[in-house]
């Protein structure tokens, strides 16, 4: 009786409050791209480039567009690759794939501890939160291969595309 009566006091408590916890960023479909994962995106691409807000705002404002322009665009890909039954990651691959890149992000940061700051979050924290934006990066990649890899282009097509 305790704990059903500590949860309707900790849901009157929360209904009390007004607590912002995200926003979307963009939508496609039914695909959601929050904030949070926008700012993410951006702080680690912003290590990678070397880019300091605090500096360079206008630099930095300009990468949040692009990152926000490639997240769309991912999620149009996974949109299609999902009609796409033949493409598969595995666990292994998705471990892998997010083990490189946070190696890289403390490599370029400078060590864990600015890796952490740069990411505002512990890198634990931050495997698991990106661990599903990995995977669909590593789907959308693979169906985006497939398509282009269907594509044939000759020397001559070169020539009378620029001939036009």
């Amino acid at each position: 009786m305790k704990k059903i009566w500590f949860f309707v006091f900790l849901l009157s408590a929360l209904a009390s409050q007004t607590l912002f916890v995200d926003g979307v960023a963009a939508l496609v479909e039914d695909k959601i791209v929050l904030k949070s994962d926008l700012n993410q995106m951006v702080n680690m691409v912003a290590i990678q480039q070397k880019i300091d807000p605090n500096r360079d705002l206008k630099k930095y404002s300009e990468l949040r567009q692009a990152v926000l322009s490639s997240m769309v665009d991912q999620k149009i890909l996974l949109e299609l690759a999902e009609e796409d039954t033949t493409i598969e990651v595995s666990e292994k691959e998705v471990d892998q794939a997010l083990d490189l890149q946070v190696e890289n992000i403390i490599r370029q940061a400078g060590g864990k501890k600015e890796a952490e700051k740069m990411l505002q979050q512990s890198i634990k924290s931050f495997r698991s939160e990106f661990w599903y934006e990995m995977k669909d990066k590593i789907i959308s990649e693979k169906f985006q291969q497939k398509v282009l890899s269907k594509i044939k282009v000759t020397k001559n097509d070169v020539f009378s595309f620029f001939e036009n």
